[in-house]
């Protein structure tokens, strides 16, 4: 599909009417895609040898969609299945075990050819489909005819299991957005999205990850069609390099017909013009060399010199500093016209053998100075001679990689849910007549997934600590202390020492019973006595009125003062306490109207008990609190008071009486 529209001449859209008198293009048209090919594999051959190890083929051919057979480069040349692979048959007769290396101890030895051999199955399938897996075979040990043995030589034993590799895992493949099927007002784009491989073989969408498909088609041109939107250009500004290739920019907005800026989404239907776009500057200045001078020594190691030179396009000598200093040719070099006559010449030892007996290693040999006597002496003698190298890599059979694992280890806990360790290693194997060398490598190396290394493991639950219901407190009123049984209790329900005493839940904790009911300190050496106010705070209050008027000559209406009235609330003494009991002093027989212990401060500053006043008015206005009736009840509580302490007075006169009067003539 492709985007069809009617133009007017300034290149904005135009209503298809205005192009009814012309043929309008094709906005779609048949297309085919052409399959890729995939590679098709026949069966293995017959191995090449009927005993020992050889090799078998097969014929690996690429077929199109329909399986017919299509030329090689049809296919993913990087995905072509082998073609060949080795295979082991029962073991060759020999007169010798002999490999060719040597014995532990050093000597060469013959050794009688076993009348068991191992014999091999058929590699079975891949484990995986996809991403590499492992393939199995049977290996066993059988005498000659063909009966089970177990007197077969290990160390030629053929390997059991092995890596394959089955291809890639599909993945999610997509293609290029289509054009919006409208330029405005909201269309529909659309697009190819397949589960295949990279060689382009097709699978179902359930071979893929079906939650991560890509999405194949989306909402565009979404904006209204009603203010015919279209790209502005500035000019492009100069080239960015002065010399050489450099970039011209220039800004690019999305406008209405009316030329205002609006959001650049209006326009995405709109091909986008060029924003930037290369330019070339001046020819820039380079480094230009001259030819190589003789070599200053006619013999042994010397020096040539060039002339280095910065010129210009017109090649003009310039300035170095005009030219670039890290792509400055070099001035010089060394030389070697031939070797110098001398009577002294290096002598080379025999190379040594591989340091490695597989993979890649190094063999060295001695390499030393020598006079005409050929005697050794310093190096400094042959230093106007190349000296022969004395270590170089050399390359042996590759090696080969396996997986070792250690024993478990205990397991960590001794109850409840633990886990269990064990050292997994890849090791290189190196292939001896007797023996195996392990040596640790890098994970990678190796076939495969590694073995695992932890194993979860349950041993019996493990005790927990288990708690009653909290006693009663041990004080009736005030503070003391609860309690509560505390034991640790194992699986079988019978008493243990083995919880963990950091998560031991509390035995003991405080408690508070009735505290307002407790006499204040009565069991010290100062106690202090309380008397419960009856009526409670409501009518047991002291206040310093906080409002003044702003005229202080008048007095409100019905002589009452008002929270609502003309004044100003800024008298710096004002407050409000309540109280539920008041202290009294014994001795004296008097209330410390200043004890705080049981009295709440509303607002303001703390007014001692049976206190009241105010700043309200400087024309005698009658003393009353901020609600008409509080002055009322803080003199009636006034009052109760003074009645309550004459009584007290009275008691106590009459005990005195009783005691100094009375009491002697009873005796």
């Amino acid at each position: 599909m492709r985007y069809v529209s009617c133009r007017d001449q300034q290149g904005g859209v135009a209503e298809e009417s205005a192009c009814s008198h012309l043929p309008k293009p094709p906005a779609s048209e048949v297309c085919s895609i052409v399959a890729c090919g995939q590679w098709k594999v026949l069966e293995w051959t017959p191995c090449s040898v009927s005993c020992g190890q050889g090799k078998t083929t097969r014929q690996v051919v690429c077929v199109n969609i329909s399986d017919q057979v299509v030329e090689m480069n049809e296919c993913d040349p990087d995905d072509q299945p082998a073609t060949e692979q080795e295979c082991a048959m029962p073991q060759c007769p020999s007169r010798s075990s002999d490999h060719g290396g040597f014995s532990p101890n050093n000597d060469s030895r013959k050794k009688t050819v076993p009348s068991h051999q191992w014999r091999t199955g058929p590699w079975g399938a891949c484990s995986s489909t996809c991403a590499g897996g492992f393939q199995r075979r049977a290996v066993v040990c059988q005498d000659e005819n063909g009966h089970p043995a177990n007197s077969c030589d290990e160390s030629t034993q053929p390997i059991e299991q092995r890596s394959c590799e089955s291809g890639p895992c599909p993945q999610w493949f997509y293609g290029s957005w289509s054009e919006c099927s409208k330029s405005c007002g909201g269309g529909i784009k659309t697009r190819l999205v397949a589960c295949q491989r990279p060689n382009g073989e097709r699978f179902n969408d359930l071979s893929c990850e079906i939650l991560d498909k890509p999405p194949d088609r989306e909402q565009c041109n979404t904006q209204s069609c009603s203010i015919n939107p279209h790209w502005s250009t500035d000019q492009w500004s100069s080239c960015s390099a002065s010399c050489g290739r450099g970039y011209k920019y220039r800004n690019v907005t999305c406008v209405s017909h009316t030329g205002q800026p609006i959001p650049e989404e209006n326009c995405l239907h709109l091909p986008l013009p060029q924003k930037q776009r290369r330019c070339r500057g001046g020819r820039c200045p380079k480094w230009k060399t001259g030819s190589w001078k003789e070599c200053s020594s006619s013999c042994g190691n010397g020096l040539q010199h060039r002339e280095v030179s910065c010129v210009s396009g017109d090649e003009r000598r310039m300035q170095e500093s005009k030219c670039s200093r890290i792509l400055r040719p070099p001035s010089t070099q060394p030389c070697r016209v031939t070797d110098c006559i001398s009577h002294y010449s290096w002598a080379k030892g025999d190379w040594q053998e591989c340091s490695k007996t597989c993979g890649t290693g190094y063999k060295v040999r001695a390499v030393v100075c020598l006079d005409k006597d050929e005697d050794e002496v310093l190096e400094e003698y042959c230093m106007n001679q190349r000296k022969p190298a004395d270590k170089e890599p050399c390359n042996l059979q590759p090696c080969e990689f396996i997986w070792i694992t250690g024993e478990w280890s205990e397991c960590s806990v001794t109850c409840g849910l633990g886990y269990q360790r064990r050292l997994v290693s890849c090791s290189e194997v190196h292939a001896g007549i007797d023996n195996y060398e392990y040596s640790l490598n890098s994970s990678l190396d190796c076939p495969g997934t590694p073995p695992e290394d932890i194993l979860p493991c349950f041993r019996l639950p493990c005790p927990a600590w288990r708690v009653g219901i909290w006693g009663p407190c041990s004080a009736s009123c005030g503070s003391g202390w609860t309690e509560r049984q505390v034991q640790c209790i194992s699986a079988e329900g019978e008493v243990s020492e083995n919880c963990s005493s950091s998560s031991k839940p509390e035995e003991l904790k405080s408690c508070i019973m009735n505290y307002n009911e407790c006499p204040y300190k009565m069991n010290t050496d100062s106690p202090k006595e309380y008397i419960t106010l009856i009526t409670g705070e409501e009518e047991n209050f002291s206040e310093v009125f906080g409002y003044r008027l702003m005229d202080p000559t008048q007095c409100p209406s019905n002589l009452s003062r008002r929270e609502d009235c003309q004044c100003r609330r800024d008298y710096t003494a004002a407050g409000l306490s309540t109280f539920t009991r008041v202290r009294m002093d014994l001795g004296t027989m008097t209330i410390i109207t200043t004890d705080w212990k049981f009295a709440f401060v509303h607002e303001g500053h703390r007014v001692p008990f049976a206190t009241a006043g105010d700043c309200y008015s400087a024309a005698r206005c009658p003393q009353v609190g901020s609600t008409p009736h509080r002055a009322f009840h803080t003199h009636f509580s006034n009052l109760i008071c003074c009645l309550f302490f004459f009584f007290i007075c009275v008691f106590f006169l009459e005990i005195l009486y009783r005691r100094c009067v009375l009491a002697p003539s009873t005796v």
